[in-house]
């Protein structure tokens, strides 16, 4: 009886079809499976808390898997069909998918912060941010290294056919034309908003918690659109530089230094403006002492019953349209700072709340108290 050889370059041109198709199928399947395999691994490392009921949770809705798994797919396809070798498209895949995956795994368990599109571009960043940190080597990891090493061997070894003449083109372009559908998914505000909430073991108010219940690979493409800002409408590049060459950069005279103390109550506000018959006057005689002494006026929000944060930053940094804030960004207490103020605060909320913990870093403040690092004794 004779042998079906698997393992060798192409099927010879004398093998019956069945036979040819049993070769291509092998390969190709051999391929595939290796592909989703890293996917998999990188669902695996995603899932940082409640690990395997999060894994699972990636499973339970079809979308997040398959948002997760087809890029990784599309990706090592394109290596495969445009370099011919399966083990090298592999190798490179394991690289780009799981190196991502890993930093954004040590990013999340020294600031529970993801990594995000935008952090590539902040290499300067990244690098002081990575000496300050001692890395580690889990049992988790050292397992999937033996899985990667595994399953390049079995490629390597295994799946020998290489594609080739227009088979190639036609692999790889085929490949890079089902991006664009992907793509397309991928960014949609309403898929990733709606689609895929995930928040059974999360806390939906953490953009952090929202990120990491979808999975590393499909909220970090997602990321891409959020990575730049676009300028707004009518603006004219030389002519902000015009109207801005009018002021002069000076320092605060030390005579008119004085302590700057900034509280936000939210939804608070001066009922007497109303006219309310009910209402005692008397409830806000100490605020009206307050504006008596003071400059005052009068705040229009762009929020109502939510997302004071948004008020919060634009106060900090005087932008009407909020930018992601990943890196230092310019703002008031920097300014502060550069004249030798203290600058601190404190929200008693959790630190994780609106990211508050990384951007408010990044915004100047010197430190920040929230209920983990001290409010918790007094609210319980």
């Amino acid at each position: 009886m004779k042998k079906i050889a698997l393992f060798q370059p192409c099927p010879p041109s004398h093998w019956p079809v069945w036979k040819k198709l049993l070769f291509w199928f092998w390969n190709i399947g051999l391929v595939f499976c290796s592909f989703l395999g890293i996917g998999g691994l990188s669902l695996l490392f995603a899932a940082v808390v409640n690990r395997k009921a999060m894994l699972l949770s990636y499973f339970q809705h079809p979308l997040i898997a398959f948002l997760n798994l087809a890029p990784v797919l599309l990706l090592g396809l394109m290596l495969y069909f445009l370099l011919g070798r399966a083990g090298l498209s592999y190798g490179i895949t394991a690289v780009i998918v799981l190196g991502l995956t890993i930093a954004s795994w040590f990013k999340l368990q020294f600031r529970n912060d993801p990594l995000m599109f935008e952090d590539l571009l902040l290499l300067k960043e990244a690098g002081n941010m990575a000496g300050k940190y001692q890395l580690f080597l889990t049992k988790t990891m050292a397992a999937a290294l033996l899985l990667v090493v595994l399953g390049w061997a079995a490629l390597h070894f295994c799946a020998r056919w290489r594609p080739r003449g227009r088979l190639r083109y036609l692999g790889f372009t085929l490949a890079l034309v089902l991006c664009f559908p992907l793509s397309a998914l991928i960014q949609s505000d309403d898929i990733y908003n709606n689609r895929t909430e995930n928040y059974a073991l999360i806390n939906r108010w953490s953009a952090t918690q929202v990120y990491t219940s979808k999975g590393f690979v499909y909220p970090f493409l997602y990321s891409v659109k959020s990575a730049s800002d676009a300028p707004p409408d009518g603006y004219d590049e030389k002519r902000a530089q015009s109207i801005l060459s009018a002021y002069e950069d000076a320092d605060i005279p030390e005579e008119q230094k004085v302590s700057v103390l900034s509280i936000m109550l939210e939804s608070y506000d001066d009922f007497t403006k109303y006219g309310v018959p009910e209402l005692d006057p008397k409830v806000y005689e100490d605020y009206h002492a307050l504006e008596a002494e003071s400059v005052t006026g009068n705040l229009i929000t762009n929020i109502f019953a939510g997302g004071t944060v948004d008020s919060e930053r634009c106060f900090l940094t005087g932008f009407s349209r909020l930018g992601s804030f990943r890196s230092l960004s310019n703002s008031y207490p920097w300014y502060f700072r550069s004249q030798g103020y203290t600058v601190t605060g404190a929200h008693p909320c959790y630190a994780w709340f609106y990211n508050r913990e990384n951007i408010n870093r990044n915004l100047g403040f010197e430190d920040y108290k929230f209920v983990e690092n001290y409010f918790s004794p007094m609210t319980g």
